[in-house]
């Protein structure tokens, strides 16, 4: 079970949008986690819109994977956590959304599961906006750590992310249970799911 850590250094490609999207857009998974501190969605009049980055919002309603999302930092993005919400729904997505009661939620986490088991994920530092989901001259230098199982059917579309020369920083290397409680890849996401679900989270 492989794991890669990826520091973006370049505007033009982004492998942690393209890695989610693509998964997501997969008929090979079903459910999916989606956490971030901000969903950017016509933030304060912007026209950036997550919801429609790498389309986003089709590619889930065509797959038909139900997606849990999980937010915020702050008061001040919960408008466009909302609209992302209802752009979402309006789209045709299956999809469910929690924030944390106060608010101060920052962790970035994404998990892809099959039949209650999860086969990829993301734990990292970038958020669902423009600067860090999205390409351009504009972009933030973030660093974030992939995981998937090597016997999983996205196997072979994640490890295509990983082949390409695109200036990025790649560290590649092995999950090991024994580093890790012996627990397995998906008994670890597993268990940072529950944690997620369970730390005093409401609907949106």
């Amino acid at each position: 079970m492989p794991l890669a850590i990826i520091l973006r250094t370049s505007g033009t490609t982004n492998i942690f949008r393209d890695f989610i999207v693509n998964i997501l857009a997969s008929k090979n998974i079903d459910t999916a986690l989606l956490c971030s501190g901000f969903f950017q969605e016509s933030f304060r009049g912007s026209a950036y819109h997550a919801s429609l980055e790498n389309r986003l919002a089709a590619k889930c309603a065509t797959s038909g994977v139900n997606l849990t999302t999980v937010g915020i930092h702050n008061h001040t993005w919960l408008r466009s956590y909302r609209e992302f919400r209802n752009n979402m729904l309006s789209a045709g997505v299956k999809i469910n959304c929690f924030r944390k009661i106060n608010l101060r939620w920052h962790a970035k986490i994404f998990i892809a599961k099959t039949d209650g088991i999860p086969c990829a994920g993301i734990i990292g530092s970038s958020n669902i906006t423009r600067n860090a989901f999205s390409v351009g001259k504009n972009f933030n230098n973030e660093c974030d750590v992939f995981l998937w199982s090597e016997n999983s059917p996205l196997s072979s579309i994640i490890e295509d992310f990983f082949s390409r020369d695109n200036g990025d920083i790649i560290i590649r290397a092995p999950y090991l249970p024994e580093e890790n409680d012996n627990l397995s890849l998906g008994d670890l996401l597993l268990n940072v799911e529950n944690e997620v679900m369970s730390s005093g989270i409401v609907p949106l």
